[in-house]
């Protein structure tokens, strides 16, 4: 989605809004919550404002990984990363603010399907 000029912030964030209940309703979802709860693991998922000026802005859906002492949980092949996920969900894009669509994003469901992946090797 393409947001016209004079688009407002609260728009923009109604949007962000929007993707992230949309996410949480996919079936990835559902099955990376049953993978984490076997394994005694939480998450978090929010919207990050990287750039809050409209003139630069940009914004990424975040979802991180977190054991039950509320600790980040790192990748089992590289233990100086996090289970994470970081998608752009807006972006600027010659003067136009660009939403993307996250669940008809096929690189946005890859990744999640590799989160879920990675979160059964822990």
């Amino acid at each position: 989605m393409v947001f016209d000029k004079n688009v407002s912030k609260n728009k923009i964030e109604k949007y962000e809004s929007d993707c992230l209940e949309k996410v949480s309703n996919l079936s990835l979802m559902s099955s990376l919550k049953e993978e984490l709860r076997k394994r005694s693991l939480n998450f978090t998922m929010e919207v990050l404002h990287i750039e809050s000026d409209l003139k630069n802005y940009s914004s990424h859906l975040a979802i991180d990984v977190f054991n039950e002492k509320g600790e980040r949980v790192c990748e089992y092949d590289e233990p100086n990363c996090c289970l994470m996920l970081c998608e752009p969900i807006c972006y600027m894009h010659h003067g136009h603010i660009v939403g993307i669509d996250l669940i008809a994003d096929k690189e946005f469901l890859q990744s999640l399907e590799l989160l879920i992946k990675q979160v059964k090797k822990y």
